[in-house]
């Protein structure tokens, strides 16, 4: 291109930013962010309260995460775990799947 031309591989390369999902695209991204993630049940395995001693080892239950259709959908799930189990107070184990939040509370005395 001359100068102030504007190449035409320019032009291709901004039609491929600038281009918008189609409809069909629109839909299975909805349905896929549904399924994974957003329509997550989380559930605790074990009891939602829980004490221990000053000291023991906790290890967590866990919990079953399963999306709408069924499915194991364990992979979406975070968790933070601040039990401290060295001192005596009140921790918790959350665990998050899209907009699922559970919390167990695990009292240390």
């Amino acid at each position: 291109a001359k100068a102030g031309e504007i190449s035409p591989d320019f032009v291709s390369a901004a039609n491929d930013v600038t281009e918008k999902p189609s409809e069909d695209d629109k839909t299975e991204m909805k349905n896929e962010k549904q399924r994974r993630g957003w329509n997550v049940s989380l559930d605790l395995i074990g009891d939602e309260n829980v004490t221990i001693s000053v000291g023991s080892n906790y290890e967590d239950p866990g919990f079953k995460a399963t999306y709408s259709d069924g499915s194991d959908a364990s992979a979406e799930v975070d968790v933070d775990n601040s039990v401290d189990t060295s001192k005596a107070g009140v921790n918790t184990v959350t665990y998050y799947a899209g907009n699922s939040v559970v919390i167990r509370r695990v009292t240390v005395e």
